[in-house]
């Protein structure tokens, strides 16, 4: 029982990494904006609402199972 239970919670993958770490930039951005906005906050919401529009993109890119083509990607494996 322990076993599967270990092997469930390390059988993550990593790649899941990248995008948290992009939207917390995009977070942070976004809050920097919020909080300057009367002086260089006005500079820095363009790049936050671009960065928010391509994460989106690709996430739901992603999670629909098909490339900007329309072609299904190939299976991807895992690494262990």
């Amino acid at each position: 029982m322990n076993a599967a239970i270990s092997t469930a919670a390390t059988a993550r993958p990593r790649a899941a990494l990248g995008p948290f770490l992009a939207w917390a930039a995009v977070g942070a951005g976004a809050c920097l904006a919020v909080l300057s906005v009367l002086s260089t906050g006005i500079f820095v919401l363009p790049v936050v609402a671009t960065a928010t529009i391509v994460l989106h993109s690709s996430l739901t890119t992603r999670r629909s199972g098909r490339c900007r083509s329309g072609a299904t990607p190939a299976t991807s494996v895992m690494m262990v």
